[in-house]
């Protein structure tokens, strides 16, 4: 997968490669990321960046009505209402 530099040939933009709060991860880090998490469970791209998002700040449980794409990565607890309902 490659990032573009321009959307629809028309609108250029510049990536800015920096370096977040986790040392040595850059915005470029957190993309290549979210291309990997892409291709290996193929969810939604929102799912993804919730899924890298969480990975990276160590949050292990998530709360989702969308289990099926949350299921395929194996180190979260996913919840969902129907658990809840269950207490």
């Amino acid at each position: 997968m490659m990032r573009r530099k321009k959307i629809r040939n028309k609108f250029p933009f510049l990536i800015i490669d920096v370096e977040g709060s986790k040392k040595k991860y850059s915005f470029g880090d957190f993309f290549v990321e979210m291309q990997e998490a892409l291709l290996y469970a193929r969810p939604g791209i929102s799912d993804v960046m919730h899924y890298v998002i969480m990975r990276n700040n160590n949050i292990k449980r998530i709360f989702t009505a969308n289990e099926k794409d949350f299921k395929k990565f194996n180190e979260l607890i996913v919840l969902t209402p129907k658990d809840c309902s269950q207490v």
